[in-house]
């Protein structure tokens, strides 16, 4: 219940890069196969079961976004059941340990937050604690169905993520060095441990070669750029980690340091596990998002910990007569620690980060508008907006691009994780119908951004200003970017008639915007102000119009170069201009 209401605190937040996963659903599900776009296809993804389990939620019938939250707060609970169950057949009189462990994890900010987020990090924590609870139980008990349980999750752990493969090499050698003085004996248990890791690894990368061509995912093009800035960068992602669950690593260090004198293969298990996955993240420089996605992972490793150290510290305490003490000093800590999990900066955030449902509301407003046109858009944030509008896309940091990932700048490794790359030759040779710049920003905010609006053929696409009404609770304020000689948002000559959409038309004022009404893009023509059009004049003259709106005149100017429309509502009221239609003069 702790788990369900936590998560509920920052609702309805959902990660951009969610929806990446999900559009490779929606397209499987449309017949398309696992791809993000036209093309060639790429592994944009690093997460193949999470990916087919939200397209057989979507084949049925079941909304994605839903079934992700669904699922990864289920996940979340089955966790807790794990930790009880792991307790409970390990500790007398264990309601305490139960209790200690279960508040930290519930409470958690991490656990919360990725469990509504719509990636995989509930599955990822999910499937290693599954795996690491059976291989224990098989070290403990002895039990051979424990160790199969362990092999399957540890298999489809590796599917679930590219670095998931980690955990079974780690118990493998963990495994063997425990058993050093019985290797032959240990052997076929060891191999029974990584055997549907080696299966499930080795047929993702067969499927991976045949239909993407590439032994990594296109993702590892695109993120993985060792450097000391990146390592340092990963570094300190780990210690910002640290510092927000401080309570918590000082009750695990107590209780590492218990486990190192009374049971060395727990410590080192724990250890062995951590300190990889830590100088794991210092290699990969960390993460972009907020609230630590990557250590959910982490917080169910340190509960197994808890749970193995605790009895031995609280053991020892009784002996010294310091449980009373103790109990206070872990009261108050877990006050503290229970409160800075709601006002830590890491997620106290996310209770108003929530432009990606601004951008859904776009997202399905352009949908309903250009559905017909199915333009091309190219964007930064490859999530919501073409996963609500399914448009071709190309997205400009290359996570989703085949070319944009395999060429990369020569400073690759010393910017932000993942966005450092974009080619702005030939994403204009693209020519995009429209750009997004950001989440709707009219400058640059990126690399790629910039350097695709100094390029000299960005001079045809202008900024439009646009606003969409509340849907769900979330409007949404913003510009793209329109390419006004394109047949499918700008203008279109039609036998001897140039249609120009009304929303190309822009004022002076940058605050103006254009507006959905019933399934158009509309231009409000406000009484008293200009609106202007510059085309290419020596293939755009045309200056005799169809009948337009009462109260709406239009002025031509026409150079050797360009022709310029200007729009004048001669009315007292706003009138919303839907399109102009141009003709030849006869």
């Amino acid at each position: 219940m702790v788990i369900f209401i936590k998560s509920y605190h920052y609702f309805p937040y959902f990660a951009d890069d969610s929806f990446i996963s999900l559009r490779y659903a929606q397209r499987l599900i449309d017949g398309y196969g696992l791809t993000w776009t036209e093309g060639i296809p790429v592994e944009g993804y690093s997460n193949l079961l999470w990916t087919l389990i939200m397209a057989a939620f979507g084949w049925i019938g079941v909304d994605m976004v839903f079934a992700a939250r669904l699922v990864g707060v289920g996940l979340a609970i089955a966790n807790s059941y794990l930790i009880v169950k792991y307790i409970s057949r390990r500790v007398e009189n264990a309601t305490v340990i139960i209790g200690i462990v279960l508040l930290f994890y519930s409470f958690s900010g991490t656990v919360a937050v990725w469990s509504i987020a719509g990636l995989e990090q509930p599955l990822v924590a999910f499937l290693a604690l599954s795996a690491i609870y059976n291989f224990l139980n098989f070290k403990d008990y002895n039990t051979k169905n424990s160790l199969w349980l362990s092999s399957l999750s540890l298999g489809l752990l590796a599917i679930t993520r590219p670095d998931g493969a980690m955990l079974a090499g780690i118990l493998f050698m963990v495994y063997l060095f425990w058993n050093r003085k019985e290797l032959k004996k240990a052997l076929p248990n060891a191999a029974i441990l990584v055997l549907f890791t080696a299966i499930f690894y080795i047929g993702q990368l067969a499927f991976r070669l045949y239909y993407y061509g590439d032994y990594v995912p296109n993702t590892a093009h695109v993120k993985v750029s060792p450097s000391l800035y990146h390592a340092w960068y990963g570094l300190k992602y780990t210690l910002r980690f640290a510092k927000s669950i401080a309570v918590l690593v000082l009750i695990a260090f107590a209780c590492i340091s218990y486990l190192n004198k009374e049971n060395r293969e727990r410590f080192i298990l724990y250890l062995v596990i951590l300190a990889s996955w830590f100088a794991y993240l210092s290699f990969i420089a960390g993460d972009i998002f907020m609230a630590f996605r990557h250590h959910y992972y982490t917080i169910v490793v340190l509960m197994l910990l808890l749970s193995d150290g605790l009895p031995i510290l609280i053991k020892d305490l009784n002996k010294q007569k310091l449980t009373k003490p103790f109990a206070i000093i872990l009261s108050l800590g877990a006050m503290f620690y229970v409160y800075h999990q709601f006002e830590n900066n890491n997620y106290e955030n996310i209770e108003t980060y929530h432009w990606t449902l601004h951008q859904k509301t776009l997202g399905l407003a352009l949908k309903d508008v250009f559905e017909e046109e199915q333009p091309l858009i190219a964007v930064d944030a490859a999530g919501s907006i073409p996963y609500w509008t399914k448009f071709p896309a190309l997205d400009m940091l290359g996570l989703n691009d085949y070319h944009i990932a395999r060429n990369k700048p020569g400073d690759m490794g010393g910017g932000f994780i993942g966005h450092e790359l974009g080619d702005p030759e030939y994403t204009m040779d693209m020519r995009p119908d429209i750009f997004e710049i950001h989440a709707g920003l009219r400058t640059p905010h990126w690399y790629i951004d910039s350097a695709v609006m100094r390029h000299p053929e960005f001079v045809d696409y202008i900024p439009i200003g646009l606003y969409v009404e509340e849907y769900n609770g979330f409007d949404f304020s913003g510009v793209l970017w329109f390419d006004k000689y394109s047949r499918k948002v700008g203008v279109k000559e039609e036998e001897n008639r140039l249609i120009i959409p009304g929303y190309l038309f822009l004022p002076n004022d940058t605050s103006d915007v254009a507006i959905f009404r019933n399934k158009n893009l509309v231009r409000p023509i406000k009484s008293g102000v200009d609106y202007r059009l510059s085309l290419r004049g020596n293939q755009y003259k045309y200056t005799d119009f169809e009948p337009t709106p009462n109260g709406i005149n239009i002025e031509t100017k026409i150079d050797a170069d360009s022709i310029i429309y200007t729009l004048k509502n001669l009315s007292d009221t706003t009138i919303n201009l839907i399109e102009v239609v141009a003709k030849k003069e006869e």
